[in-house]
């Protein structure tokens, strides 16, 4: 109670995620603007959480309906393939391609916003094509990856961190102020 955390005198910036799947994103490879204390770092008590590693498969006419309904024209999904990933193994960037031969890119986080953030859970992911109709995705973790991982400060704390430790690792740099 009373406690703020803070970068170089300013509150800091304390967002969170339900698992990162290992290993936490930088804010800049996510939102475009970076924080010097929203950096990747491992979280290795990840494993044990919910969403650690999970598998989703999609219908092709899933894809292309919310693919259009988030304003992308696309007449039928023919290939989707991961053109760019940042440094900790998340989607940067990936193509799709329609069956005329038409391709667009977009962001992993842009994907996950049109198929919606519950069913694509997180931008460390792999796919491919499992059939003819419907394509695989291969993932860990659940939510954008930056900051402070519950299930991995949930593994610190029962393996004896205190809340400054753990504070300390997921947004290292900062310091923590009593304001009352």
């Amino acid at each position: 109670k009373g406690l703020v955390l803070t970068y170089d005198g300013s509150l800091a910036n304390t967002v969170y995620h339900s698992n990162a799947g290992g290993v936490t994103e930088e804010a800049s490879e996510v939102w475009g603007t970076g924080y010097p204390y929203l950096e990747s770092v491992e979280s290795e008590y990840d494993e044990s959480g919910p969403n650690y590693s999970w598998e989703l498969s999609l219908s092709k006419d899933r894809i292309k309906d919310a693919l259009n309904k988030a304003g992308y024209a696309v007449f039928e999904v023919d290939s989707i393939r991961v053109e760019k990933k940042t440094d900790t193994g998340r989607v940067k960037t990936i193509i799709v391609e329609d069956a005329d031969g038409a391709e667009f890119a977009l962001t992993g986080e842009d994907l996950r916003k049109a198929l919606g953030y519950a069913t694509l859970r997180s931008t460390l992911f792999d796919v491919e094509k499992e059939s003819s109709s419907i394509f695989r995705f291969s993932g860990k973790g659940s939510g954008h990856g930056v900051g402070l991982s519950q299930w991995g400060a949930k593994g610190m704390a029962e393996d004896g961190d205190d809340y400054k430790d753990i504070l300390k690792h997921y947004y290292p740099g900062t310091k923590l102020k009593r304001v009352y």
